[in-house]
């Protein structure tokens, strides 16, 4: 049995915006399954405008298959979430000066999702680990997907006891 925390940095899209995320997330191991509770924050990419920027936390529980290639890890999993966030709605004119900013009215949302990942990792200690992942959440308010890179560290590889 495997019991590790991934922890990773990266980018999405969805239908109207794009921009930054960061993911956390529980692994649990046996065999070639996989167990996850996974968080993922992102932010739409914010400098000028438009304003709110649009966000999204999706929190899910996933299950999936592992397949194992010495020091090489690759899985993929599907589960059941929820997805909150914030999205623009009306545009609200404002007045005119030098900067006329772009305004639009702040819609919270809470809804369900499917989330969906890939991930490829290279393991090369028992506790550490790198790679990348790919994901997806499929929900009825504006679906998102991204990528990322991510560090899992816990146990990543079984103990090997030898009888002599």
């Amino acid at each position: 049995n495997l019991i590790f925390g991934t922890i990773g940095v990266g980018g999405f899209d969805s239908k109207h915006s794009g921009g930054i995320d960061g993911l956390l997330s529980l692994d649990f191991q046996k065999k070639h399954n996989q167990w996850k509770i996974r968080y993922i924050g992102a932010t739409e990419f914010y400098i000028f405008g438009p304003s709110p920027p649009e966000s999204f936390n999706d929190i899910g529980v996933l299950y999936g298959r592992v397949a194992n290639y010495k020091d090489i890890q690759f899985s993929i999993s599907g589960g059941i979430g929820i997805v909150t966030g914030i999205m623009r709605g009306a545009y609200i004119p404002s007045s005119s000066g030098i900067f006329p900013s772009s305004e639009y009215e702040k819609r919270p949302f809470f809804t369900y999702g499917i989330p969906l990942e890939a991930e490829f990792s290279y393991n090369p200690l028992k506790f550490l680990g790198i790679g990348f992942a790919v994901y997806a959440n499929i929900n009825p308010e504006s679906s998102l997907w991204g990528i990322h890179v991510m560090w899992k560290i816990g146990k990543l590889k079984p103990n090997r006891n030898f009888i002599q």
